[in-house]
């Protein structure tokens, strides 16, 4: 199981929120808890698996129909695609089949524990198993 996620992945989806005039809801539905530590994320940091969990929780509470959360999954996509290491990938012709093999690589300096295997289907197909994660039963994740 997952133990601890980057703050990047969480601060992340707290922008999307903020460009959708959701982040206030968002605060007000997030665990006294784990509030501060959501309010304080230092970028690059480590956080333990039960404040992703918490902001998660809030993010499922927010009711945001698939519209949203689709937004949402468009924003994150395109800070990836701009990535360093996205344009260098796409400027020298390397293909998303081989960006996606270095997954288990990404995954591991996202999540402490937890696992990503890529099982290569036919030569433009493959499925990405995730096992020892957490967030996965949210709607806000999956969509």
């Amino acid at each position: 199981m997952a133990t601890e996620v980057r703050s990047t992945l969480l601060s992340s989806s707290q922008d999307s929120l903020k460009r959708l005039g959701q982040f206030d809801r968002y605060l007000a539905l997030c665990d006294a808890q784990h509030r501060p530590a959501l309010t304080e994320l230092v970028a690059g940091s480590w956080c333990p698996i039960a404040v992703g969990v918490a902001h998660y929780t809030a993010c499922e509470a927010l009711g945001l129909g698939e519209s949203d959360l689709l937004r949402i999954g468009q924003d994150v996509e395109e800070r990836l695609r701009k990535s360093i290491l996205l344009n260098f990938a796409r400027g020298v012709g390397i293909t998303p089949m081989v960006v996606l093999g270095q997954s288990p690589k990404f995954w591991s300096v996202t999540f402490v524990g937890s696992e990503v295997r890529l099982e290569r289907l036919r030569p433009k197909d493959a499925r990405l198993t995730i096992a020892g994660f957490p967030f996965a039963r949210y709607t806000y994740i999956r969509v």
